[in-house]
């Protein structure tokens, strides 16, 4: 699991001891082409992570449907809405192919923050990139959407 977790752009910086305390809270989770992973405003408790496969994330756009934002990859990250409490989902993510997910708990992963600061820091600096990252891309197709 350790070799898994590592090639996690989120947990790519941290040593051996917090991989493996990281290790001991996750699980795999396998779905199937076309499968929806999470589903917008359902529950939000768990971060998951590409191992292998693709998923797309779309958003609901009132009057027009799904709206694709982007597809995450091999090494990215799903789901850090689980890191707030009582949080929903703000899309829906759903397999692109075959793929295998890590599973982090987002309560699990609070706990592990509170007992070793540092890997918490490293990994909320992680997550915070991704989030600027894909609420970047959204406007971008949120903007290209309605051009057209």
């Amino acid at each position: 699991m350790k070799q898994a977790l590592r090639k996690i752009r989120l947990l790519c910086d941290l040593d051996d001891g917090q991989l493996e305390r990281i290790a001991a809270i996750a699980s795999i989770e396998r779905v199937k082409t076309g499968d929806i992973v999470v589903e917008e405003q359902g529950p939000a408790n768990s971060i998951r992570a590409v191992a292998e496969g693709r998923v797309s994330i779309a958003v609901s756009v009132p009057g027009r449907g799904e709206l694709p934002v982007c597809t995450v990859s091999v090494g990215e990250i799903l789901g850090w809405s689980a890191l707030l409490p009582q949080a929903r989902w703000l899309a829906t993510a759903r397999a692109v192919k075959d793929t295998t997910l890590i599973v982090l708990r987002g309560a699990a992963l609070l706990d592990l923050y509170e007992q070793d600061r540092e890997l918490g820091y490293r990994v909320m600096h992680r997550t915070f990139e991704t989030v600027a990252e894909r609420l970047h891309d959204t406007w971008l197709q949120l903007m290209d959407s309605y051009r057209q």
